[in-house]
């Protein structure tokens, strides 16, 4: 993060409600003010109070203002006198730049009328549309939603979602101008204690008043009465205040579960982490979430969570995972889960340590107070932009376009502004420029040459890029680096190479770029203020044979995305082994060795061959030649039909003599495949005792591998094991974080 103005800034929050006012709205705004940089910012609270006139406290770092209410309406408070309190206050405030919190009408919509249109508005919206079902209201809210929020929210340089349901469905129209910032949970406090876990004991926490209504608490007891019935010792502790908790404890009487319900009240802090420490399981049978930051909390404290499939909450609970999800509103099924879980510790606990490695991973509060400062610094003009240079993108598949994508999507995530410069090859029906959210993919016009698009808007393009920019150019193509590095040094521009694969040439030009690696890529290089490796050995090559520095050099190992994961397979014992290769069908990749290997395999395996390419027809013929029976070419799929064959084969095989550091074979890995691969540069050290390495490189030693794995189901078994457990220590978020601290490093100096 670079932020060349040393200049204090000023954050104005806005929002109808504060703590001790309970809340996700309330919990989530106070975690990010009380956590910003006091050194370069100034946070200031604007929220309502209980008190006839307006008065200000501190809340550690944080002014906190807090307007009198003169009457409330359905949780929403208001009163005349704003417009001129607001009025006052926004002058003598002076923020840079105005976060409203939503989405309770009132006081955000008062602010974005009054404030100066040169002060950017950043719009931070916590759920869906508030229409709850009741025709009176829903009118009402339906009025407000089609006029006064769409003001506000087109008058927002930016929104804000807090997931990702919320921007794909209700703010679906603002994609253009939105990213997803979540909440995030307090891992040091919400930590689980064995020594205070009661078993039986489920745990509620949510509001008690008439607005809390759709979480559900009325048909949790409807379900905790057929809880009893299976398990007597079940209790159920509820966590929350408001306007009907009298009503509820009326209700358990009435049902008769009294005995076994108990009311804390609105809980805090210590007082609020005992009771998750307390408990065994958390249940949640909401009607509408956004994102459940009590799941996440819950999650934290090692719990299972049994709650529904509606807004956020899928996105945060892995079913049969984490914990388990059903339909809304369904208390049969709702009970039923709830019973499973109660009568099996041994899924509890698994669940429980799952759902606590997911949260530590992805969701802490550091994370997100860093993209809202990313996103502020990006909006007043002071924060720098990432601009990925890469020959070909998805739709073109690839290892290294998917490597492209990932960091682009997982930076934009962060309130980092990303470009991708990229060709339109295969890509002619996508528009020029596809906006998501904070990342621009632009499809340059593109001549293709041997393999290698020429983008003739490229150094244009580069050059009105703002001035605090990071050039990261992932190399394979000739052209690209040398236009970056003539770019980076016209405008100052750090620059970095992602160098994927060392290339060799083929076709009619394979003599010119042998020319070209020798001649030209190790100057290139060596000029380039970083470039990214994926391991030791690929380190060494670039440091011995193009002449760079080693200083300069950085290993950060390829991701695999989640999706691909299949913790839970069975091991098929069928009589043929189901073999599969995903990847390019080029000279490099050696899929003609394989075609021999299958030659010695006939009784015992088949291959399917996902993929396309220059060699395709050769490899046709050639396996035409040879009587291949048990080999089936499948062609080009999509990432979802390649996870399709993954559910239906055993090994992935691959036989190439040199790699970078293959994507298909991450995701083989973490979909639970055993990997054969050639034992070389790139494959040795991604795979290493997770799967089997061949050496040397032939035909009949691929073929004893795969006979030794038929002929030894436990190994099998086992290395299946063993693959998704060393897939689980890459992942995207982790190789994003890599290259965010190298900008850093690279625009601070």
């Amino acid at each position: 993060m670079s932020n060349k103005d040393t200049q204090k800034k000023t954050v104005l929050f806005v929002a109808p409600y504060f703590p001790p006012h309970s809340g996700g709205l309330e919990r989530y705004l106070f975690e990010v003010t009380t956590r910003f940089d006091t050194e370069k910012w100034s946070a200031i609270v604007l929220t309502t109070g209980v008190g006839k006139e307006l008065t200000v406290e501190k809340v550690g770092e944080v002014a906190l203002y807090r307007l009198p209410i003169s009457f409330t309406v359905s949780n929403t408070p208001f009163s005349f006198s704003w417009f001129l309190q607001v009025k006052k206050l926004l002058k003598e405030l002076n923020p840079d730049l105005i976060n409203v919190h939503m989405p309770v009408p009132g006081l955000g919509d008062v602010v974005t009328l009054l404030k100066k249109r040169s002060t950017p508005l950043v719009v931070t919206y916590h759920t869906n549309s508030m229409k709850k079902g009741y025709f009176l209201l829903d009118l009402i809210v339906g009025l407000y939603e089609s006029i006064p929020l769409r003001f506000l929210l087109w008058r927002a340089h930016h929104i804000v979602c807090v997931s990702d349901s919320v921007r794909e469905d209700f703010l679906s129209r603002y994609k253009h101008k939105s990213s997803t910032i979540t909440p995030g949970v307090d891992t040091v406090r919400f930590i689980p204690d064995a020594t205070k876990r009661k078993e039986g004991n489920i745990l509620f926490v949510a509001g008690l008043g008439a607005k809390d209504e759709h979480k559900g608490l009325d048909i949790l007891f409807n379900a905790f009465v057929l809880v009893k019935k299976k398990v007597p010792e079940a209790q159920l502790t509820i966590v929350g205040d408001g306007d009907k908790r009298e009503w509820y404890e009326r209700r358990t009487r009435e049902l008769g579960i009294d005995d076994a319900v108990r009311f804390t009240g609105y809980l805090d802090g210590a007082a609020l982490v005992e009771e998750f420490q307390k408990a065994s399981l958390f249940a949640l049978p909401t009607k509408n979430e956004s994102f459940g930051m009590v799941i996440a909390e819950a999650m934290a404290t090692g719990l299972p969570v049994v709650s529904t499939r509606v807004g956020g909450v899928p996105l945060l609970v892995d079913h049969g995972t984490t914990g388990l999800l059903t339909e809304p509103g369904r208390v049969k099924v709702f009970a039923s889960a709830l019973i499973d879980l109660l009568q099996d510790k041994k899924k509890r606990e698994g669940y429980g340590v799952k759902g606590m490695e997911k949260v530590s991973t992805l969701y802490s509060w550091e994370d997100r107070v860093h993209s809202y400062n990313d996103l502020f610094l990006r909006i007043l003009g002071t924060q720098d932009a990432i601009a990925h240079l890469v020959a070909y993108y998805p739709p073109h598949v690839g290892g290294m376009e998917v490597v492209a994508q990932e960091l682009a999507v997982e930076q934009s995530k962060r309130g980092k502004k990303v470009h991708v410069f990229t060709s339109n090859v295969d890509a002619k029906r996508y528009p020029s420029t596809t906006e998501m959210g904070n990342c621009s993919v632009h499809r340059l016009k593109t001549t293709e040459v041997a393999h290698t698009p020429i983008l003739w808007m490229l150094p244009y393009r580069l050059l009105t890029l703002p001035k605090n920019s990071v050039l990261h150019v992932h190399l394979a193509q000739l052209g690209l680096p040398e236009v970056a590095l003539l770019i980076a040094r016209l405008r100052s521009f750090p620059l970095v190479f992602h160098f994927h694969l060392d290339v060799e040439p083929s076709g009619i030009l394979g003599p010119l770029f042998v020319l070209y690696k020798k001649y030209i890529l190790g100057f290139v290089l060596r000029r380039g203020n970083r470039v990214i490796v994926f391991s030791e050995e690929q380190k060494q090559l670039v440091v011995e044979r193009y002449g760079v520095a080693e200083a300069l050099v950085r290993i950060i190992p390829n991701g695999v995305g989640e999706e691909y994961f299949n913790r839970t397979s069975a091991h098929d014992d069928t009589a043929m082994l189901q073999l599969l290769y995903v990847g390019r069908l080029t000279v490099q990749k050696r899929v003609d060795r394989l075609l021999l290997t299958m030659k010695h395999l006939t009784d015992i395996a088949e291959l399917t061959i996902v993929g396309d390419g220059e060699d395709r027809k050769k490899l046709q013929q050639l396996a035409a030649d040879k009587g291949l029976k048990n080999v089936t070419f499948a062609g080009r799929k999509n990432p979802e039909e390649v996870r399709a064959y993954h559910r239906t084969s055993d090994v992935f095989i691959t036989t190439s003599d040199k790699e970078g550091m293959p994507l298909s074979v991450l995701e083989a890995h973490a979909a639970g495949l055993v990997v054969v691969a050639s034992d070389v540069m790139g494959l040795r050290e991604l795979v290493q005792d997770a799967g089997v390495l061949v050496s040397p490189q032939t035909p009949e030693a691929f073929a004893e591998a795969v006979k030794r794995l038929h002929n030894d189901r436990d190994e099998l078994v086992r290395l299946k094991k063993k693959s998704v457990q060393h897939a689980e220590q890459f992942t995207w978020k982790k190789v994003a974080d890599s290259c965010m601290t190298l900008y850093e490093e690279l625009l601070w100096n």
